[in-house]
């Protein structure tokens, strides 16, 4: 897991790993980003889906390959991320999740954290990031494209009986 190496590179804030401890903070970054939550389910976010990602995994992966922190500013959380080493194959880290609190959107923090991961996961020796962004997240989208991700696949599922295209978009790192 890459959290050592996330604390020392985000020296000026706390990076705490995410779990019952810190789960209301996540709770309610998320609950509190309307945009996002339209775009990926057609429900109220629950406290007990929060507590379910802290073990969700993809395919073939062990909780050890993944790493779910909180970013901490002044005691207050300003982000949540979601990153999982070797997935879909040992060259590629899959971020799962990158969010941040609506209060410090538009100011460069989601570039800055983003290109401190980028880092990171390149001195752990990942050729690749890839991520899945919903075909609807348009800010998400162009964010992803601002940092350099490309479209390569479209994949179709269906969350709460509706369905939805996740884009699959990656970056030679």
């Amino acid at each position: 897991m890459i959290i050592e190496e996330l604390k020392s590179i985000f020296s000026e804030y706390q990076i705490k790993k995410i779990d019952e401890n810190n789960i209301d903070d996540v709770f309610e970054l998320i609950k509190n980003n309307k945009y996002y939550l339209s775009k990926v389910q057609n429900h109220e976010l629950t406290l007990e889906e929060c507590i379910e990602e802290i073990s969700a995994l993809p395919p073939n992966k062990e909780i050890d390959s993944k790493t779910y922190i909180a970013i901490y500013d002044d005691n207050r959380c300003v982000a949540v991320i979601d990153f999982v080493e070797g997935y879909p194959n040992d060259e590629v880290a899959f971020i799962g999740l990158f969010i941040l609190d609506i209060s410090v959107q538009e100011k460069g923090l989601g570039t800055n954290f983003f290109e401190r991961i980028k880092e990171v996961a390149h001195k752990k020796g990942f050729t690749e990031l890839r991520l899945g962004c919903m075909s609807g997240n348009e800010r998400g989208f162009r964010f992803w494209t601002k940092m350099g991700f490309k479209e390569i696949n479209k994949v179709d599922r269906i969350i709460d009986n509706q369905n939805f295209t996740i884009l699959v978009m990656s970056l030679k790192i």
